[in-house]
């Protein structure tokens, strides 16, 4: 490889994929179904309650409908999404998705 690919490389910097603390503590994802199909969320949130209120909040304004009427569901934390996925590298996880 490249010097510098292989410098990063031994400087463990190949875990292109590492997330934070405060994202591990803090992400959550919930899907949102639309009329073209399913759209996964994510946001930083001190608590599933809190990420709750949020994603009905954000996406109500940003559907331009009630909270009421929107089909949310899948509300997972870093953790229940770490557990669920199959892929090697944990942090990759969070970003699979299965209906």
């Amino acid at each position: 490889p490249h010097a510098l690919a292989q410098w990063a490389i031994t400087q463990g910097m190949d875990r292109m994929s590492e997330l934070s603390k405060a994202c591990r503590d803090r992400l959550y994802r919930m899907m949102w179904q639309t009329p073209d199909g399913v759209v996964d969320a994510f946001v930083l949130c001190a608590s599933r309650e809190e990420a709750r209120r949020l994603f009905h909040a954000a996406i109500s304004v940003i559907a331009g409908i009630h909270e009421d009427e929107l089909k949310l569901f899948n509300l997972e934390s870093f953790d229940d999404l770490v557990h669920a996925g199959v892929s090697e590298d944990e942090d990759i996880r969070v970003f699979e998705t299965e209906w």
